[in-house]
């Protein structure tokens, strides 16, 4: 029962994470490409698709 608490907790901490980091990349001044528009949305735009496929991922392992 422990262990399955544990789990819950860790797999809450990266969903949280995730989330955390990819609302800090986009809102951040620093990024990969520089926000000209329209490309350099495109890398803000990957990191949100990639933090909603890794949550995705993560909720399906629970």
């Amino acid at each position: 029962m422990k262990n399955k608490i544990l789990i819950l907790n860790q797999n809450s901490m990266i969903k949280a994470s995730i989330i955390l980091l990819a609302i800090i990349y986009v809102i951040s001044p620093i990024d990969v490409v520089p926000d000209v528009p329209p490309v350099g949305w495109t890398d803000d735009a990957i990191a949100i698709l990639l933090a909603l496929f890794l949550l995705r991922i993560a909720w399906r392992t629970r």
